[in-house]
Formats: structure tokens, sequence, C-alpha cells
């Protein structure tokens, strides 16, 4: 049957472009142009959640070498609030026996394992499955031409399957 995919973005810009990219591939995607951190009842509830969170970019640098110059730590810092309503608020649409990914495009343990575990933290039922993070070897990651990001899969052990 394949997969029912809606995607949520605040950006009008973002979802043009997604909407031409699922044009282009003949992919149907709904789209919901909503703030993330206020959770949609009406949406329903889902099977996968993957939540692909602002970030400081710190992972791209490599491709977007302003990023050096253009990002400090009270980036971080900020982008830690909205990442942990943002994760938050996902959970919330995550159906008995689903699953939630939390991802950044950044290496940065505030913006990665310090988001999780705050939620964790706050949501007992919920375990980390699995995590992912791009190796931090320098000749790891230049022989591979690597972008740095962190992708954790949870499952609430209320939701066991």
């Amino acid at each position: 049957h394949g997969a029912s995919v809606i995607s949520m973005d605040i950006s009008r810009t973002r979802l043009a472009r997604l909407k031409e990219n699922a044009r282009r591939l003949r992919m149907k995607i709904n789209v919901v142009e909503q703030d993330a951190t206020q959770y949609n009842s009406d949406l329903g509830l889902f099977d996968l959640v993957l939540l692909d969170a602002p970030c400081s970019g710190l992972g791209v640098i490599r491709k977007h070498p302003e990023v050096r110059w253009n990002r400090s730590i009270v980036d971080v810092k900020s982008n830690v609030i909205l990442q942990k309503s943002l994760l938050q608020t996902a959970s919330k649409y995550v159906k008995d026996g689903g699953v939630l990914g939390y991802c950044v495009c950044s290496l940065h343990p505030e913006e990665g394992v310090g988001v999780v575990q705050h939620f964790l933290d706050r949501n007992p039922t919920w375990t980390i499955m699995k995590t992912w993070t791009t190796p931090v070897d320098s000749k790891h990651i230049e022989k591979e031409l690597l972008d740095g990001f962190q992708l954790y899969i949870l499952r609430s052990t209320n939701n066991p399957q």
C-alpha cells in the first residue's frame, strides 16, 4: 500500500520547495503549514514521526563554511530551547507501538544527546532504541566527506512492539 506522508513546517518557502520536489518525484505528500511546537489533534496519530529539528548547522560546515563565523554558543542554546519543545510536541503524535525519530545536522552534544536526555528525564516511559552519530574521527569524515549528523530512535515502553 505504501505510506501516507504528512510534512509539517512553519516556513511557507520550505513547504513550497517540498511540494515542488514531491511533484517532480511523483510523490503524494500532504503538507501542513504550522508551528510544530503547537499540537494539532486534528492531524491524528502516526506509526512513525520524524523530527528533523532546526539546529545550528554545525555539522554541515564542509558545505557551508560561513557557519564557522555566523554561529555562536548563543545560537546553540536558543536552538536547544526550541528543540526540546519540538520533541515534546512530536511525541504526542506517535501511536501506541509507534516510533519517534529525532535528528539534527549538528554534532554539538547539547543539540543531540542533551535534548534527548532532557526529553527522557521528563518522559520516563520513553527509551532510546537506537542512535547514530557521524563518526567524529576527522580522517573518517574527510575520507568519506561526511556531514555531522545525529539520529535518535525512541519508543515508549508503554507501547512495546
